[in-house]
């Protein structure tokens, strides 16, 4: 159980330092360093954690220069410490509270004897990797530039893409322990109010005890959140937020996080990917209608099997019929259980890719795939035209750029199968009817899941399923001030 601090700081140095380090009792990271300046023999404390801190920088923008006051006739107040000191950002603290949240978040502390304040300052040193290009969204053409876990290098790289005072970041803090900053991203001129004051109510309602990476405020904040469909946007690029932005999308940043979430996001959105607007718009238009061609086959593919071999096999050419059945000669399960279990077979392999180190992971995947493959079909478990259609139906959905849309289909492949396995075409149809008004009834702060082009950029179909000529897409209309960004 946490101590009450709810406490103002008094004017005894003494006694505030006590109370600061009775609240971090068996802290051994805590450091506290007293010093006596001016000829009044002031006491000065400062209290910080190494660890997060810059030492040196203490050293010689706080220190030394208190020290060089040793001839200073008259007390120090907070006040002229801008003016004494050589560091940049100091914030004043009245509270117990207020001194302890300066001090885990990395700044240093520092204490006047006869005050009744305390002065927070800027000497934050947070470990972070470098800016690296992005892994998980793999670019082509354009740039390369991938966030890290620093939420201030994070803000920065967006601030390269759009260098405008309309882009403006307002701050929050979400959990009650872990103090995690969130940032709100977003242009003045473009970003719908009603959607703006949606997303700092929901980030002011989050009451958990830790926020540690930005997943858990999608989870807390989305329009649906039992629904398996994203209804916000996730990127590593900071050329894509800053295109969200543009137009008239939202952004959150969240400390310790690589990724930043969108908002409003469309389902027409998790088809697209940044060089889409890189390249020449009639090879991208093909490529955006072959995603959507891979993801209907994907989630339709093993059922379609189960139905050509199980309900209606008339449906098949005579040659063809007769090699599906060769191949299935001796296999003793049913077809609904050989294709669920190659389905489940295959996530299990793509997941053991995924959780094994980077060098051998995609090499221990593909080469248990094939052997485990071959083993089922040669020991008679499986039939080898399912061993193709699993395989074919997982290349599909790996063609899919969204990872959190593709993984909601790779899921909702099963119940698809199942209901084809109990009631055939009818099961079919009714489970693809029932995805669809549930699809249709989505929202995602405000916004229709399923309209092709949001009303804020008041365009038809010039950016959904194909991508129209840029000069077309920047074309500004006389209704609206919103720019056209690439996604």
């Amino acid at each position: 159980m946490s101590k009450q601090t709810n406490r103002w700081l008094t004017m005894d140095l003494d006694q505030n330092v006590d109370h600061i380090l009775d609240q971090f009792a068996s802290c051994e990271d805590v450091s506290l360093r007293r010093l006596t300046i001016t000829r009044m023999r002031q006491k000065v404390a400062i209290i910080f954690i190494p660890e997060i801190t810059d030492t040196i920088r203490i050293e010689q923008a706080c220190v030394r220069p208190l020290l060089a006051l040793a001839d200073r006739r008259s007390a120090l107040e907070h006040e002229e410490l801008s003016n004494v000191l050589t560091l940049l950002g100091t914030q004043q603290n009245h509270t117990i509270d207020d001194v302890i949240v300066s001090i885990t978040a990395g700044k240093t502390v520092l204490f006047l004897d006869g005050t009744r304040q305390a002065t927070a300052l800027d000497t934050a040193k947070w470990e972070h990797r470098p800016i690296e290009k992005s892994e998980n969204e793999v670019s082509l053409r354009g740039s390369l530039q991938a966030f890290n876990e620093d939420i201030r290098a994070n803000i920065g790289l967006v601030r390269q893409f759009l260098r405008s005072q309309e882009l403006k970041i307002e701050k929050f803090t979400c959990g009650r322990k872990t103090k995690t900053q969130v940032h709100i991203l977003y242009l003045e001129s473009t970003a719908h109010p009603d959607q703006l004051q949606t997303v700092k109510q929901r980030l002011q309602q989050i009451k958990l005890d830790s926020v540690l990476d930005a997943g858990y405020i999608e989870q807390l904040i989305r329009d649906h959140p039992r629904s398996p469909f994203p209804t916000m946007g996730q990127t590593e690029r900071p050329d894509r937020v800053a295109a969200q932005l543009v137009d008239g999308r939202i952004a959150i940043a969240v400390d310790h996080s690589p990724t930043m979430l969108t908002l409003p996001a469309l389902f027409s959105e998790f088809f697209q990917v940044s060089e889409d607007y890189y390249g020449d718009f009639w090879f991208q238009s093909f490529l955006r209608v072959l995603r959507y061609v891979a993801f209907w086959l994907s989630l339709f593919l093993p059922s379609v099997y189960l139905i050509f071999l199980t309900y209606n096999p008339e449906l098949l050419p005579t040659p063809l019929l007769l090699k599906l059945s060769a191949a299935r000669l001796g296999v003793p399960a049913p077809t609904i259980v050989e294709v669920f279990f190659m389905g489940i077979l295959f996530e299990v392999l793509h997941e053991a890719g995924l959780r094994l180190p980077r060098p051998i992971g995609p090499a221990i995947s593909i080469v248990g795939g094939l052997v485990v493959g071959e083993a089922a079909v040669s020991a008679g478990l499986v039939g080898a035209a399912t061993v193709i259609i699993i395989a074919l139906t997982g290349i599909l959905s790996f063609i899919i750029p969204g990872r959190s849309i593709a993984s909601t289909f790779r899921l909702l492949r099963f119940p698809l199968l199942f209901m084809t396995g109990v009631f055939g075409v009818v099961g079919l149809v009714l489970a693809l009817l029932l995805l669809l008004l549930h699809m249709f009834s989505l929202t995602s702060f405000g916004e229709p899941y399923m309209q092709t082009t949001p009303p804020l950029r008041r365009r038809l179909l010039q950016d959904s399923i194909i991508r129209a000529p840029l000069d077309i897409l920047f074309k500004r209309s006389h209704n609206s001030n919103a720019g056209k960004g690439l996604r």
